[in-house]
């Protein structure tokens, strides 16, 4: 009975498989590569295929399922481990390439795994075959591999865009962990949770098994062994350090703990103060690695994979040969994640919060944007604590969302306790206020102004003109009628005078 109850489990892995792009984690920036190849595909000038490159286990097959599904169509899979030689390609995948989908009337991606699997000695007409059939291809095609150092992988790079994907950090893992277990009812310690998500190295089908087998195993704590597919971080940089010869150091770089290479050099930059005893020493090694970091952006820009090996010559025989001591006091334990990153997040946080808080605040307090994030965003931060930030948030009108990341910023929930207080006082402020002004009406402004003089027209220049030469002509008519009125009147006092004489 409990065999059978055992076989009807439904397995993590396919039970929390993402089903649209929202669900997956990590690899962010990948993920929108992807999208951006779907959705300008038969595009001018767009490619045909796109090549994603990573350690198994970390998502690549499982973004393009979940890409798929956002934009309708079906995904058809060939695997070219299985499927090696030339002849395998014709008989497989031309026809994939070539006709329509017989599953659905859905469109469908052309998914190619494991591409790094292709016969080499055996038949070299492999690649170039596959490179015929992406040129002629009537379908999106994607290829996956495993080793970017393989030569197949070398080879289509040349002709094909690179998605490099790197292992998600225990973090991502771990958050991922806690939301399957809180769904299924698992009850787990933080720390068996983390132990699972640092041994799974980075993949996740191998962290959701772990879990699974925690629910259905003893139910105590469970430490899963570690894992032997990469090497570890600390086996990693205790064998470049501690190498005693070129060849040791060469060794030690052989197998990267992951294919995150900025990843490998901003840890090797934390280390290398630690492990370089003199300033000569610590001079050359970060003029090393000032060389290798410029190796990884021309990697980056120009898709050379082919460069990587002098990275790896860098960081591993030259640093060795450097360094004069060939003992001391190994690695023990490694950060979670560099210094630079920690940094960077920090910064980011607080640039993110101050860029959401000035669009709400900056307004509402007469200043400029840019203002606020760079000067009063440190001194608004102070203030929001306790009852007086809840005054403040209640009186800016700040959401939930953005009073739970000043919270999450800070580190101080006390403002949360008086923050529903906080909104019902500014709320009968603001009533009261709006009652004042209602019994207090004021004068008709418009009707005032209308009735004023400030409306009527001004006298134009020619109306003057034409008022003072009218009122002259009327003053030259008013002084002849005066003249003519003495002269008529003049002859009747003469007269009268002549008669009294």
């Amino acid at each position: 009975m409990a065999s059978a109850e055992t076989q009807m489990i439904e397995p993590f892995v396919t039970k929390y498989a993402p089903k649209s792009k929202k669900d997956l984690i990590g690899n962010i920036a990948e993920i929108e590569k992807i999208d951006q190849f779907l959705k300008n595909w038969g595009k001018k000038g767009s490619p045909k295929a796109i090549l994603l490159v990573g350690p198994p286990g970390i998502g690549k097959t499982t973004s393009v399922y979940a890409l798929a599904n956002d934009h309708g169509v079906d995904v058809i899979e060939f695997n070219a481990s299985d499927n090696r030689n030339k002849s395998d390609l014709l008989s497989f995948v031309q026809p994939l390439t070539e006709y329509g989908n017989i599953f659905s009337d859905r469109g469908k991606i052309v998914l190619i795994d494991e591409v790094d699997g292709l016969s080499g000695q055996k038949d070299r007409g492999a690649v170039p075959t596959l490179k015929k059939l992406i040129k002629d291809t009537k379908y999106p095609i994607i290829l996956c591999a495993n080793d970017i150092e393989s030569d197949k992988v070398q080879q289509l790079a040349k002709d094909i865009p690179l998605v490099l994907f790197s292992r998600p950090d225990e973090f991502t893992i771990m958050e991922l962990l806690e939301n399957v277990a809180e769904k299924e009812g698992i009850e787990i310690s933080d720390d068996d949770l983390q132990i699972i998500a640092e041994s799974a190295a980075g993949d996740i089908r191998a962290a959701l098994n772990e879990l699974q087998s925690f629910k259905y195993g003893t139910g105590s704590s469970y430490i899963p062994p570690s894992r032997n597919k990469m090497k570890s971080w600390v086996d990693f940089f205790n064998g470049i350090f501690f190498a005693r010869t070129v060849d040791e150091a060469v060794a030690a770089t052989s197998n990267s703990p992951t294919s995150d290479y900025q990843l490998i050099l901003n840890f090797m930059v934390d280390l290398t103060h630690r492990f370089c005893d003199t300033p000569d020493e610590r001079a050359k090694a970060y003029w090393l690695l000032a060389n290798a970091d410029l190796i990884l952006n021309r990697i980056y820009a120009t898709g050379d994979w082919g460069l990587l090996r002098y990275f790896f010559d860098i960081i591993g025989p030259e640093i060795r040969r450097i360094r004069k001591r060939t003992t001391g006091k190994r690695l023990k334990v490694l950060n979670k994640l560099p210094n630079a990153y920690f940094a960077r997040g920090r910064g980011s946080m607080v640039n993110k919060l101050a860029n959401e808080l000035a669009l709400v605040v900056a307004p509402k307090l007469h200043v400029g944007r840019n203002e606020f994030i760079h000067t009063e965003f440190h001194y608004f931060l102070k203030m929001m604590t306790g009852k007086m930030g809840a005054m403040i948030a209640a009186s800016l009108d700040l959401d939930d969302d953005l009073v739970d990341k000043i919270v999450k910023y800070k580190k101080d929930d006390s403002m949360l306790k008086y923050l529903d207080e906080a909104r019902k006082e500014i709320g009968k402020y603001r009533i009261q206020q709006g009652i004042k002004t209602e019994k207090k009406p004021k004068e008709d402004a418009i009707a005032h102004l209308l009735s004023s003089r400030i409306f009527e027209e001004p006298p134009s220049k020619q109306s003057k003109k034409k008022k003072k030469k009218k009122s002259k002509a009327s003053s030259k008519q008013t002084e002849e009628a005066s003249d003519k009125n003495n002269q008529e009147q003049k002859p009747k006092d003469q007269a009268s005078l002549d008669d009294f004489f």
